[in-house]
């Protein structure tokens, strides 16, 4: 019997050091965090909730497809001297939506996820992991410092842009003339023609002869979502006489960041008739927050935009 003794003394240890040195205590910087940390997320403060182009994203997260919306949650965005504290989450959902309203994710990167790690996990790339996630399980199909083109895009968070590879949060879109030129290619959700009790004298409302033809650039833009409308969201009304000739062209974009939070983010353009180019009404716009705030009552609208018949959420 002790001839057996010291050796199955030291297979316990040998053991018993192999199962510490597996300890997942976070201590390994290469040991990927579980998904579990991402459990929730959608209850975590939303810091996004845009459409709009940027141009650090093209192609990714749906950047060049205006029906896509990206909303961003993060479980402590606080920073200390421009930098996030380690355990810092982020969490990334990219979608769209059906006639209903219910969210459709992407092929790939429909939910995309950040962690910041200890010190030293990745110097270059700020000790961020990325994280690549099944929506349906929230279970991590891929992980790691460099996810992709991840470490790459988010090393240009600098400036105004942003700090410690994080965009500036929440994304501020100040809409171009150009960007109003192609309404004609954009969805119809209205054409309203008499009076509207609504409008007053407004786009010619009191006119029975006038028509008024509403457009929505991103149809799929869903007001139910943070602050109502995601930023970049984009409205344009014309207003045609009695034989079809457009005399007003009025738009609306969906600013966010901190302009005029008190009524929403929205900006109002009149356009020129003429030359096409828009004329900023910007925040202190009496007439057109006067009248849009009508827009907030139940019946009437939703986020300061009037119910039109084809907005399929906003109707």
């Amino acid at each position: 019997m002790k001839r057996f003794a010291m050796p199955l003394l030291l297979i316990i240890l040998i053991l018993s050091l192999g199962f510490a040195g597996c300890s997942d205590d976070g201590d390994d910087p290469i040991t990927p965090a579980p998904t579990s940390e991402f459990e929730g997320y959608s209850d975590w403060p939303q810091v996004e909730y845009t459409n709009a182009p940027s141009p650090f994203l093209g192609p990714a997260h749906q950047g060049n497809n205006p029906e896509y919306v990206r909303a961003i949650f993060s479980n402590d965005p606080t920073k200390i001297d421009g930098n996030y504290l380690e355990g810092t989450l982020f969490a990334k959902e990219t979608y769209t939506f059906d006639d209903q309203g219910n969210k459709m994710y992407p092929e790939a990167m429909g939910l995309l996820g950040m962690i910041k790690r200890e010190s030293g996990f990745d110097t270059d790339g700020g000790d961020w992991e990325y994280f690549n996630i099944n929506p349906d399980d929230l279970s991590t199909l891929a992980s790691g410092a460099n996810l992709g083109s991840c470490k790459g895009c988010h090393t240009n968070a600098t400036g105004d842009d942003g700090s410690d590879h994080i965009f500036a949060h929440p994304y501020e879109f100040m809409a171009e003339s150009a960007d109003f030129d192609d309404f004609n290619t954009w969805s119809l959700i209205g054409t309203e023609q008499g009076p509207d009790a609504l409008l007053g004298m407004a786009h010619e409302g009191n006119d029975e002869n006038t028509v008024r033809k509403i457009y929505k650039k991103q149809l799929q833009a869903n007001p139910a979502g943070w602050n109502g409308f995601p930023v970049g969201t984009l409205f344009l009304k014309t207003v045609q006489d009695s034989v079809g000739t457009i005399i007003g062209k009025t738009g609306m974009a969906k600013r966010g960041a901190t302009f005029d939070t008190d009524h929403s983010g929205w900006e109002y353009f009149m356009m020129d008739m003429d030359s096409g180019d828009m004329m900023t009404m910007g925040d202190n716009s009496s007439m057109c927050i006067g009248c849009h705030t009508a827009a907030t009552v139940a019946g009437n609208g939703t986020d300061y935009v009037f119910a039109h018949t084809d907005d399929p959420f906003n109707n």
